[in-house]
């Protein structure tokens, strides 16, 4: 099985699933594609987009870089400066990846924002990215119930 979707309601027909509203069940992604989810007449791609890979999405540097959950959870960005990386739209059980370029210049600091943050390795809290100029950083997390675990990938190259 590829993944599972959980629906209050639906029906099966001729390799369309149309979602009703008295059932409690699970359906198989295994032979099934963003085709052919449909609630009535409305296809529910976007739905099923979240339950699969989204592309890295381009965060904008700022004193403070949003990271918004429900646009993806992947992301990328190119720190200029010093700055504090939010991330918003999080619940039990999400999880995220983002890659952290420093500019030409390099040294750029990252705080983490609201929340609690623990940190692979004992990290305290805080994370110390590669200084290079140019130097590339994965980041890695998984929210449970209130606080993000964070694992760290230094220095790509």
């Amino acid at each position: 099985m590829i993944g599972e979707l959980i629906l209050s309601s639906y029906t099966y027909n001729q390799g369309r699933i149309a979602i009703n509203e008295a059932f409690s069940g699970s359906v198989s992604f295994n032979t099934l594609s963003a085709e052919t989810i449909y609630s009535g007449s409305t296809e529910l791609s976007t739905l099923f987009e979240t339950l699969t890979t989204k592309p890295f999405q381009t965060l904008t540097y700022g004193a403070t870089t949003y990271w918004g959950y429900d646009l993806g959870n992947n992301a990328k960005v190119t720190l200029s400066g010093d700055t504090t990386l939010e991330v918003t739209g999080v619940t039990d059980g999400c999880y995220g990846t983002i890659m952290i370029k420093q500019d030409g210049t390099g040294s750029r600091l990252l705080t983490l924002g609201t929340g609690t943050h623990k940190i692979v390795n004992g990290g305290g809290g805080s994370i110390t990215l590669t200084s290079n100029a140019d130097a590339e950083d994965i980041l890695s997390f998984v929210y449970i119930s209130t606080t993000f675990y964070w694992n760290i990938g230094y220095n790509y190259s």
